[in-house]
């Protein structure tokens, strides 16, 4: 999964930024991640319950789930 899909599957910018607890300026500094298409490495590192293995393959069952699916999960 890249990082701009991955940034998507926790619900865009603005949702990623309130997980990553960033406040002013914070959606602003993840859609920058989007449009270059990577999330920094450090703040991959830094947060392996969001960027780690175990993440990204929960992130990806979750983009592969029907529409109707993904409402009941969340």
């Amino acid at each position: 999964m890249d990082d701009t899909t991955l940034i998507d599957a926790h619900g865009g910018p603005s949702k990623l930024a309130a997980e990553l607890g960033y406040d002013k300026g914070g959606t602003q500094r993840v859609f920058n991640w989007k449009a270059r298409g990577r999330i920094p490495s450090d703040v991959k590192l830094a947060r392996q319950d969001l960027f780690g293995p175990e993440a990204v393959r929960a992130a990806e069952i979750r983009m592969q789930a029907s529409p109707a699916d993904q409402q009941q999960v969340s």
